[in-house]
């Protein structure tokens, strides 16, 4: 049996959030949430093991790039992916 994948996915519309988990159910992955870039951080911090991060860009307060710049900083070497 293998691990299952942790998926970060940062978005302010929750709605969007919950489209993504409902498109995986069933996959082999764990989708943590965050409403906000820096909610995403704090789970990115507090969470080893990510495997990949999904982010929006337009978000209030920190951007999607943003985030992701100070993601790379805690967790270089999980992959990013940008969505708008």
């Amino acid at each position: 049996m293998t691990d299952s994948i942790q998926i970060l996915c940062v978005d302010d519309e929750e709605n969007i959030l919950r489209s993504i988990r409902r498109l995986l159910v069933g996959e082999d992955m764990d989708v943590l949430i965050a409403t906000s870039g820096e909610e995403g951080l704090e789970i990115l911090r507090s969470t080893p093991g990510i495997g990949v991060i999904v982010s929006d860009q337009r978000m209030p307060g920190l951007s999607g790039t943003a985030f992701l710049q100070q993601a790379r900083e805690i967790a270089p070497d999980v992959p990013r992916i940008m969505f708008t």
